[in-house]
């Protein structure tokens, strides 16, 4: 992939985050949170998953990443084979809990996902997560 490509890709991230409306909760959970206790950044996520049933989150998953144009060619395709087989180690792991696969990314740690209570208190838990923050549209663009 070319740098111009890789650049690209990177506006597009940029962008997207750009109109995310919430600040995002990005503070990784604490690897022993003990007798189901939910880390303050995801206790909000937790509720109004209890509230509406589900909750649209992006987990970022616990993983080295690069953006692939600082890496040689070789480098990009091991990376994109640890994402997906981190994608679905948490995918396994989800699966006793209601969860819907919205979108699975092949370049970013990532996964757009619906959880209910019980998903992402798993989320807010699992050492396979980095980070997870609400989906919000941005009702201001379409």
């Amino acid at each position: 992939m070319g740098v111009r490509r890789a650049r690209l890709l990177l506006v597009l991230v940029m962008a997207c985050a750009a109109c995310t409306p919430s600040t995002p909760q990005t503070q990784p959970p604490p690897s022993s949170a003990i007798d189901g206790v939910i880390p303050s950044p995801y206790r909000s996520l937790v509720d109004a998953a209890r509230e509406r049933g589900s909750v649209r989150v992006i987990v970022t998953l616990a993983i080295p990443y690069r953006p692939e144009g600082e890496l040689p060619q070789d480098a990009v395709q091991k990376q994109r084979a640890e994402i997906e087989a981190a994608q679905r180690r948490l995918l396994d792991e989800l699966k006793p809990f209601k969860v819907e696969l919205n979108r699975q990314y092949n370049r970013l740690p990532q996964l757009a996902l619906t959880v209910d209570e019980a998903g992402m208190r798993h989320l807010a838990t699992s050492p396979l997560v980095k980070s997870v923050q609400e989906d919000k549209a941005d009702s201001t663009t379409s």
